[in-house]
């Protein structure tokens, strides 16, 4: 959720929010964003960074992306932090975050594992279109915390999510509830049909392996 999200401040909304909801996040929205949309959380306090904690994962993250730019004959690997994570999420990315979604936060589990949460306005979704009898967004109202739960894979440049859980306000829903919001939140210009979490996707930056590990994410470039 997090390499794009670091490209440039002014682009992350477009690239950083995008691609945190697509690796649920990453990493990825994001994603949802990370959902923006799958990102309990009210643990987001305490998750604050100090001006030289942000300036130090900063430069994480330039490293990260300027690698894409350098003819480095050496890989390199880069240890994001779940603490710099969370504290990056509160403190550069939630006011970028599109409407609806508050209290973004990630967990990182191990073994490729990672749990992503936020309180998201179902409102906005389901008020979006009609909804049938069997719909499920038809009888979820409000803001309410949802939480996922994938297993990010990557290999050669290439990231796949598999979502293995989706919970409404601690209520387990059908993972299409999860699929809506983030195609809904990631909607843009550019990308009318928002971002499908079963479609593979390439990682930017000359990335060629993102490993989850208890509480940090290592990048290997």
């Amino acid at each position: 959720m997090l390499l794009y999200v670091a490209k440039v401040r002014t682009r992350l909304c477009v690239k950083g929010v995008r691609f945190y909801l697509r690796a649920s996040v990453f990493v990825g929205m994001t994603v949802f964003l990370l959902t923006a949309a799958g990102i309990g959380l009210c643990q987001a306090q305490g998750q604050q960074l100090t001006v030289e904690e942000l300036q130090l994962f900063q430069e994480k993250l330039n490293l990260i992306i300027e690698y894409e730019t350098i003819d480095a004959p050496e890989s390199q690997r880069i240890i994001l932090f779940e603490h710099e994570l969370n504290g990056y999420l509160q403190s550069q990315v939630l006011r970028m975050m599109p409407a609806g979604v508050t209290t973004p936060h990630l967990s990182l589990k191990g073994e490729g594992q990672l749990l992503a949460e936020a309180v998201v306005d179902l409102d906005i979704v389901r008020n979006s279109e009609p909804r049938t009898f069997f719909d499920p967004f038809r009888y979820l109202r409000g803001s309410l915390l949802v939480a996922a739960t994938g297993i990010l894979r990557t290999s050669e440049g290439i990231g796949y999510l598999e979502i293995t859980s989706i919970k409404v306000d601690g209520f387990s829903v059908p993972t299409v509830v999860l699929y809506e919001l983030v195609r809904y939140y990631s909607r843009n210009e550019t990308q009318s049909k928002g971002i499908n979490l079963d479609e593979p996707f390439k990682l930017p930056y000359k990335v060629r392996k993102v490993l989850i590990e208890a509480g940090r994410i290592v990048v290997v470039q």
